[in-house]
């Protein structure tokens, strides 16, 4: 196995972690209303951050994968990044408040 397929599993076992811990941090996030302030550079930067790990996760499934498939699962991985980087910022800030 080469480092750079060993990277893509550490970034999907990320992927993992982050969306699992915002569906357990939902109800938390529910409850922030509008996030404010700095919160917002937070969020997007942790979002942007793990979006393009996806993306380079994404590069280096096998090419004998289906074109199509391979862009679900980045369409999938993109989604849950920006999603769950942003359920756990307000779950974040909710707790500050």
């Amino acid at each position: 196995m080469t480092t750079g397929r060993k990277v893509a599993l550490g970034i999907g076992a990320l992927w993992v972690c982050v969306v699992s811990a915002a569906l357990a941090a939902q109800g938390l996030s529910a409850s922030a209303g509008t996030v404010e302030g700095p919160w917002v550079g937070v969020g997007m930067a942790g979002g942007f951050a793990l979006l393009a790990a996806v993306v380079y996760a994404t590069m280096q499934l096998p090419q004998g994968i289906p074109l199509i498939v391979r862009r679900l699962v980045l369409l999938a991985g993109m989604a849950g990044a920006f999603w769950g980087m942003g359920t756990l910022t307000r779950a974040l800030y909710a707790l500050t408040l």
